[in-house]
């Protein structure tokens, strides 16, 4: 099975969640280090970000260009952004 945070650090991915109040969102997202350096956003990135025993993950929106956190647990669907 192909893991998503490993996805995250190489790609931009295609997700789709149910947020806290139980609306859907979709976000095209990364972790890849040349887009958030490129974003100035790499200095705010730490492994120590991911934590999947907390269920919970920091990307970063491509489209907003910011911090976003979603929960794996609510994902609906994802893919690779061709």
């Amino acid at each position: 099975m192909v893991n998503l945070h490993e996805t995250l650090l190489n790609h931009v991915v295609n997700i789709r969640f149910t947020k806290a109040d139980g609306t859907e969102r979709a976000m095209k997202c990364t972790l890849k280090k040349e887009l958030l350096e490129t974003a100035g956003l790499l200095e705010d990135y730490t492994e120590s970000k991911y934590d999947a025993s907390k269920d919970i993950e920091h990307v970063v929106d491509v489209e907003l260009g910011e911090w976003r956190s979603f929960k794996p647990s609510r994902l609906i669907e994802w893919n690779i952004y061709a």
